[in-house]
């Protein structure tokens, strides 16, 4: 099949990633997969697929194919409105539950109704898709890349334990400010480095608190793993909203233990609860309590990492491309 993705733009961000892998494991099935976007080669990802930014996505730009995959709610209407493919909407995350697409909800719930064939990441997104909208979205999955993505041969944890927070502060939903207040709580109890990974430098607020000791800005992809390993416990804080939490699954495929928000997103991760430390919705007093249990718990810390291990096994892009092959195929 000859098949176009549209991505918005390039920035750093889970989603364009993603976009990237899901049309590098078609293309090693044998497809025809090209990814067209507004924003200009991405310097912290190296594509693997045919790239080509444009100035739109206007029939007369976009290439002939047999499907045309819209990655955002903006690019879904572009998908549809081509006439080059059958128009498919790729749900990464539902954007109209986010303060910052707010204002354009009315124009996002649009664009779920448009006749396109979904495809969801997460069988909480096509759960949503079903409950909001009537209608019938197929849960695709995820992936990591398992040659990118492993363990230490031994556990990180030594004198000086690491604890991991990834994303940025500008994105509320994504819990990192109610993660930095319990971890600033745990210092006056324990002693451990907070190593911090987003792609914008860090914000005044988080400065004042001073409580980080390592901060990552804008990393290539290549160099996560490495962050990953670095680390003896990750803190994922996210609210409902989060689409599927990505950096938590590369974290347990690189052996770290996680204490995560209990919301649907990570539930779903796994049929058992047994592979990380779950805490309600923005309860600063449960991350606490969490991270002080997998801090000074080796035994714990070791089981948890075992089932973490075994959790991320289960996500690779190979079931994601013959899945999607699949959809494609019968529907």
């Amino acid at each position: 099949m000859r098949i176009c993705y549209l991505s918005e733009g390039t920035p750093l961000c889970g989603g364009v990633k993603v976009t990237f892998e899901q049309a590098e494991a078609l293309q090693e099935r044998g497809h025809q997969v090209e990814v067209l976007s507004k924003g200009e080669r991405p310097s912290w990802y190296p594509p693997r697929v045919p790239f080509r930014q444009v100035r739109d996505f206007l029939p007369a730009t976009l290439p002939e194919c047999d499907v045309i995959v819209g990655t955002f709610w903006t690019t879904v209407y572009d998908a549809v409105q081509s006439g080059k493919g059958r128009p498919v909407h790729l749900c990464q995350g539902y954007e109209g539950d986010t303060a910052a697409f707010a204002i354009d909800r009315p124009a996002i719930e649009a664009a779920y109704r448009l006749p396109t064939l979904l495809l969801t990441v997460h069988e909480p997104l096509t759960q949503l898709i079903a409950q909001r909208f009537g209608r019938r979205a197929h849960t695709v999955g995820q992936g990591i890349n398992r040659w990118q993505f492993f363990p230490a041969r031994q556990a990180a944890y030594g004198t000086m334990p690491r604890v991991l927070l990834v994303g940025p502060c500008e994105i509320d939903w994504k819990g990192v400010q109610d993660g930095l207040v319990a971890l600033k709580k745990l210092k006056e109890e324990l002693s451990f480095q907070l190593v911090r990974v987003s792609q914008f430098a860090c914000h005044p607020e988080e400065a004042a608190l001073q409580v980080t000791d390592e901060y990552h800005c804008h990393l290539p992809a290549e160099n996560m793993p490495a962050i990953y390993r670095s680390c003896d416990v990750m803190l994922s804080p996210s609210w409902t909203q989060e689409g599927f939490g990505l950096p938590t699954l590369e974290a347990m495929a690189c052996g770290v233990p996680v204490a995560i928000s209990d919301i649907p997103a990570f539930r779903a991760f796994a049929e058992t609860q047994d592979w990380a430390l779950f805490f309600a919705e923005r309860d600063i007093a449960g991350m606490r309590l969490a991270l002080r249990r997998l801090l000074t718990d080796d035994e714990l810390r070791q089981r948890q990492r075992s089932r973490g291990l075994a959790v991320a096994r289960q996500y690779t892009f190979a079931r994601v491309a013959e899945r999607i092959e699949q959809v494609l195929q019968s529907v």
